[in-house]
């Protein structure tokens, strides 16, 4: 078995799978990923005036000034009890894009796969890579969506966060030292890379000795018994 990778092969069955996920902009998923960007839109100018005022309280303690810190104290109160609420309303919008994401490709599936008779094509590769066709369907799909919907808002607040704190920076301290900066961080992260020890592979390696529970409860249900994974295992070892 080939090992995963993010080729044009994968980019290909990725957008195919976005065309099915996202049939058009007036989309009811096309909207829930529309207020899902206001909303990480929100949630990062909020980061940003936490951070704003967390800089005029200690200029306040510096200054001892006991109003300007009182305002400083009911800012970050007002700031926090929003912050949770948007918080909540991310949580909620991922896992309502997920569920809106499963439904229409379990939809899709159900749909190709009666289709001509496919059912019956599927039956007879059953052993040749095309096993388990009910929990690629139900988990399987289910993990991907999921997955997907978690995807936007893991990689665009941090690519915003970016944008904006770069800006911030730029304003303060000009771009001779953003580029020293950030020259130091890419400089660290590449040595770091190049000398630490491949934690990929030993991740790959390890899962690839573990034995899928799907595998045991097959095993079991074809009567080969519990100790057929076992040397499995360690045929693998």
């Amino acid at each position: 078995r080939q090992p995963s990778a993010i080729d044009d092969r994968f980019r290909r069955r990725l957008l195919s799978l976005c065309a099915i996920l996202l049939p058009s902009w007036r989309s009811r998923e096309s909207l829930l990923l529309l207020v899902q960007t206001i909303t990480l839109i929100c949630r990062v100018r909020l980061s940003l005036r936490v951070a704003r005022t967390g800089g005029n309280g200690l200029k306040a303690v510096m200054q001892r000034s006991r109003s300007a810190f009182a305002v400083c104290l009911f800012d970050l109160t007002i700031t926090g009890v929003v912050a949770s609420v948007v918080n909540a309303a991310l949580k909620f919008q991922t896992s309502l894009l997920g569920t809106s994401f499963r439904r229409r490709l379990t939809e899709h599936i159900h749909a190709e796969y009666c289709r001509s008779r496919r059912f019956y094509h599927a039956a007879q590769h059953r052993g040749r890579g095309l096993d388990h066709i009910d929990q690629r369907v139900t988990d399987d799909v289910g993990q991907f969506c999921t997955v997907l919907a978690d995807l936007h808002s893991r990689t665009f607040k941090p690519a915003l966060d970016v944008v904006l704190s770069t800006r911030r920076m730029a304003a303060s301290m000009g771009y001779g030292g953003l580029l020293v900066l950030y020259s130091y961080y890419l400089s660290v992260g590449g040595f770091v890379r190049a000398f630490a020890p491949p934690f990929a592979k030993l991740v790959a390696r390890q899962q690839a000795l573990l034995v899928p529970a799907d595998d045991l409860g097959q095993s079991i249900h074809d009567g080969q018994g519990a100790h057929a994974p076992v040397g499995q295992c360690r045929d693998r070892r």
